[in-house]
């Protein structure tokens, strides 16, 4: 048998920047720890255990940034919302507002006519 070669994103050192490469670092420490068992049950194959489980440590430190990064993520959305829904229901309000001004100008402005 050859060697193993590790999968490119799983030795890419940058951030997490999506959810796609989250799922993919995730599948890939998934394969390495599958090859780890493959090949210390096989021991006729030398493989660098200690690299993989480095590697996989640094996935998993990889992943909780992402996840805090998705939550830190979801409060700022919860907040974003929260104002928009305040800036409509002030709009909502000021549009009442001028309609009944617009009512009392236009009614005011009737009766004087007649």
């Amino acid at each position: 048998m050859g060697k193993i070669q590790i999968i490119g994103n799983c030795t890419n050192k940058s951030k997490l920047h999506s959810w796609q490469n989250y799922k993919q670092i995730k599948f890939c420490c998934t394969i390495q720890i599958r090859a780890v068992i493959f090949f210390t049950e096989n021991s006729s194959v030398p493989f660098q255990v200690e690299q993989l489980q480095e590697n996989c440590q640094r996935l998993n430190q990889q992943n909780s940034e992402l996840e805090q990064l998705f939550k830190d993520a979801l409060t700022e959305n919860r907040k974003l919302q929260d104002s928009i829904d305040t800036l409509k229901l002030n709009s909502d309000k000021q549009h009442q507002e001028l309609q009944v001004k617009k009512t009392i100008f236009l009614f005011g402005s009737y009766n004087h006519a007649a």
